[in-house]
């Protein structure tokens, strides 16, 4: 599978960050978050990868693309949800984090996040990933299968940091999924450190405000992280 790796410019690299992408795009379209970051001494000790996902056919958008999973659905207010898709991308994203364990980076040194579509498999993954990770960041997303989530007795990140960043005017990913996704985890999931970003005039995208309000959530976890 395509990954574009960015090396810490500081070794050894003592944290990193996981960026998973939106459908029909490619780990290249988020590289410019590492390129943001870097310009901030507490990430010169952080590795950057950004996956791409495989191309298949989505039945939303009648063709085939970079996809995590099926949609079936314009909205994402529904039922119908690509299980087995989503638990293989679930499989991949574990995949990279034991990668960056291998090389000596903790898990709670390791910070998991997505924009879009690779936002959903990234608050999928509160439930399944089997480590305690730095944070979670999801961006523009929405929760995918809750049924399956409800039935995930995992709750090793039941403390961990949540943002989760969304734009009032989103019409790809309208605001209340974001609503619903924090009630979710905070309700049923009893995650109380969920974060939810409103950015009232953005669209589905991101903007400077919310890499702004980023960059200092993710220097936090990782400053929270040396002090224990």
């Amino acid at each position: 599978m395509s990954c574009i790796r960015i090396a810490a410019k500081v070794q050894p690299a003592k944290q990193a960050i996981i960026v998973f992408h939106g459908l029909g795009d490619t780990g290249m379209g988020w590289t410019f978050l590492a390129e943001h970051l870097q310009k901030n001494e507490r990430f010169q000790r952080t590795n950057f990868i950004f996956p791409t996902a495989p191309t298949v056919p989505v039945a939303m958008a009648g063709c085939r693309m970079p996809s995590w999973f099926d949609l079936f659905e314009p909205g994402f207010d529904t039922d119908k949800w690509d299980v087995d898709g989503i638990k293989k991308s679930l499989n991949i994203l574990n995949g990279y984090v034991k990668e960056q364990m291998d090389a000596g980076i903790t898990s709670k040194n390791i910070v998991v996040g997505g924009f879009s579509q690779g936002a959903a498999l990234t608050l999928a993954s509160i439930k399944f990933l089997p480590w305690e990770m730095a944070a979670f960041v999801s961006l523009s997303g929405f929760v995918p299968m809750k049924k399956s989530l409800r039935g995930m007795s995992n709750n090793v990140n039941r403390s961990t940091r949540v943002f989760h960043g969304h734009g009032g005017m989103d019409m790809m990913v309208p605001h209340e999924r974001a609503e619903e996704a924090r009630s979710f985890f905070k309700d049923e999931c009893s995650m109380q450190n969920y974060e939810l970003h409103t950015y009232p005039m953005m669209e589905h995208s991101a903007s400077e405000p919310e890499l702004e309000d980023l960059e200092k959530f993710l220097s936090e976890v990782f400053d929270a992280v040396k002090s224990e």
